[in-house]
């Protein structure tokens, strides 16, 4: 009958445990893309949103 009881008790701390590092992380996960979409604009990788919306109007001036 000693620790019968252990196993939920541990459940219930993991899950307690668990909400704070959650709210921690939202932050985290919610800027990581736009973040990522910088450093890939900085270092080359990626055409800035600016560039793309211009491009496709240069692409037709050249064929006419």
């Amino acid at each position: 009958n000693i620790g019968e009881g252990g196993i939920d008790a541990l459940q219930s701390f993991v899950v307690i445990a668990a909400i704070p590092v959650s709210i921690i992380m939202l932050p985290v996960l919610w800027l990581a893309p736009r973040v990522a979409k910088q450093l890939a604009v900085e270092q080359g990788i990626e055409v800035p949103e600016e560039k793309k919306k211009a491009e496709p109007e240069a692409e037709v001036s050249k064929y006419l």
